[in-house]
């Protein structure tokens, strides 16, 4: 039905404007249409048709099914805009990303997806108006940012838009006094986040004390890049390792004992032939 639908709009340009017409979420802009050039299973958007979309994207009665307030709304009209930007739609779409930015209140902005806004940051051209507009906007952004941030991924993304911006990472501070305490429980969120990823991947390897000390090493060797990399200004001690929260024993035995029935193989009787599932082999 998918398929038969996308190939549908794709074949009848007036009935898809008219879907555009009728669309009240931004999600729904984002999810199923792509640019002509980006396109795959997609509802394509062709060159003629941008200005039409964009437009329809950033009106007033646009809302979003993730968010609630303005502000975010806005940051999400201008992730869309910018994911529709190409050397030939630049200046009209840089037009409609500055009007969506003006209209965010910033004093009061709590970001909700920091995801919504790091691709403009870290990819706008130093050349545009949109940039001088964010450059305005860095430190605010930056502040709320950093307390949002949870990804390690997430976390060099903010680390280059300081670059871009020409902030100093190590010495940046604003009118928060406990700013630097701000960048400490970033890189400890990121810390979780990382050390939850490392031990999920390692669960059932852990078959001696030696293994699950390795682990605990490994997720040291986590807090100690982060804080190398991201609190150079700061200096703190890891005082948690999340796999302190681990039975250490239950896991070696739960491991071991998995181990030994899979080893053991797996017998089942059909009619008179006996059928071992690990090895295949068939008798009667």
């Amino acid at each position: 039905m998918r398929d038969y639908l996308i190939a549908y709009f794709n074949e009848n340009e007036y009935e898809k404007l008219r879907l555009i017409d009728s669309l009240v979420y931004i999600e729904q802009f984002s999810s199923v249409f792509k640019y002509e050039k980006q396109a795959k299973n997609n509802i394509i958007i062709k060159n003629n048709e941008i200005r039409k979309f964009l437009e329809s994207a950033c009106t007033s009665r646009i809302v979003s099914t993730d968010v609630k307030d303005f502000s975010n709304i806005c940051i999400k009209k201008a992730k869309l805009l910018f994911e529709f930007r190409s050397e030939s739609t630049k200046d009209f779409v840089d037009r409609l990303i500055l009007n969506c930015l003006n209209d965010i209140l910033w004093d009061s902005l709590s970001i909700l997806y920091i995801d919504d806004i790091l691709p403009l940051l870290a990819n706008i051209e130093k050349e545009s108006y949109v940039f001088d507009f964010l450059s305005s906007k860095s430190e605010i952004l930056i502040e709320k940012i950093t307390d949002k941030v949870v990804t390690l991924h997430n976390m060099e993304i903010l680390k280059q838009i300081y670059n871009r911006f020409e902030i100093d990472y190590d010495s940046f501070m604003n009118s928060d006094e406990n700013w630097g305490e701000t960048k400490i429980a970033a890189v400890f969120r990121v810390f979780k986040h990382e050390a939850d990823i490392i031990i999920e991947n390692n669960l059932g390897k852990i078959f001696s004390p030696d293994d699950f000390a390795e682990l605990e090493e490994e997720v040291s060797n986590k807090f100690d890049f982060l804080r190398v990399n991201y609190l150079n200004d700061i200096e703190i001690e890891q005082t948690y390792n999340p796999c302190d929260d681990l039975d250490q024993d239950s896991l070696i035995d739960e491991n071991r004992s998995a181990e030994v029935n899979d080893d053991s193989g797996d017998w089942r009787i059909s009619g008179e032939t006996y059928i071992d599932t690990q090895g295949g082999e068939f008798f009667n």
